[in-house]
Parts: C-alpha cells; sequence; structure tokens
C-alpha cells in the first residue's frame, strides 16, 4: 500500500510540474500565436485589400465592356439599316436597268422607222412627194383628206423625232 501511495505522490507532483511548465510554455506559445496571427491577419488585410482592387478594376472593366457592347450593337443596327438601303439601292439599279434596256430597245427601233422614213423620203423625192399627193387629188373632200393624212404624217414623223430626242 505504501508503495502504492508513493507511486501516487510521484504520479501527482509529477503532474503538478507539468502544470506550470506546461502554462509557461504556453504562454511563450500563445505570444508566438498571437504574432502569428497578427501576421496572418496582415496578410489577410492586404489580400482583401488586393480583392477590393480587383473587383474595382472589374467593375471598370464591365463598364467598359458594356460600352463597347452598346457602340457594337449601334454600329449593328447601323450597318443593318445600311444593308437595307444597299438592297433597295441595288433594286432600284436593276428596275433601272430594266428600264434602260426598254427604251433603248424602243429607240432602235424608232431608228430603225426612221431610217426607212428617210430612206422613202429620199426615194420619192421628200417635201415634193407630199404636194404631188395634195395636188393630184381630185376633189375638194379628197384635198382636205389629203391634207390631212398629210398633215397626220408629219406631225407623227415630228413626235417620233422629239420622242427619239
Amino acid at each position: 500500500m505504501r508503495n502504492k501511495l508513493s507511486i501516487m505522490i510521484i504520479v501527482v507532483m509529477t503532474f503538478g510540474l507539468m502544470i506550470p511548465m506546461e502554462t509557461y510554455a504556453k504562454s511563450s506559445t500563445m505570444d508566438e500565436v498571437k504574432a502569428e496571427k497578427n501576421k496572418v491577419n496582415e496578410k489577410v488585410r492586404e489580400k482583401e485589400s488586393e480583392i477590393d482592387a480587383v473587383l474595382q478594376e472589374m467593375e471598370t472593366l464591365y463598364d467598359e465592356l458594356e460600352e463597347v457592347e452598346a457602340k457594337v450593337a449601334k454600329k449593328e443596327k447601323e450597318i443593318k439599316e445600311q444593308e437595307k438601303k444597299i438592297d433597295s439601292y441595288t433594286d432600284e439599279f436593276k428596275e433601272h436597268s430594266e428600264e434602260i434596256g426598254l427604251i433603248n430597245e424602243t429607240m432602235e427601233q424608232r431608228n430603225e422607222i426612221l431610217k426607212a422614213r428617210l430612206a422613202s423620203y429620199q426615194e420619192q423625192g421628200g417635201e415634193m412627194s407630199f404636194l404631188d399627193v395634195i395636188f393630184t387629188s381630185s376633189s375638194f373632200n379628197d384635198f382636205i383628206s389629203r391634207v390631212s393624212s398629210v398633215y397626220a404624217i408629219t406631225n407623227a414623223d415630228r413626235d417620233l423625232l422629239n420622242q427619239q430626242e
């Protein structure tokens, strides 16, 4: 029993001595931990300020991106409007080209008619044949009829020349 008691006393003394040592060890470790905590907190604050700077830069870039996207959308709208105008002008050009083709055909036909008329005038003596037609009438009604016909033909020729011009 005595052995047990001595062992108990030794154990209690050992633990009793360890507690102050542990407290001393803890106090020096606590200072180190506090210093380490302060360092970590300082690093955290630095990183937080870096994060804030990055976030502000991201906001600035986001705002710039929105501006660029708005400009791009505006330019795309302008491009679409210009493409519509180009399509409209292309359609007008096609229409005008077709009209020009028809006008050229009509002018060519008129040129042929005029050539035939001029050739006929040259063969028959021009103005004299009109006088012959008028003065060879057999009656006054025939005379009036022939004058009207000559007048209609000369007006038609004049109109044809005017149209050709």
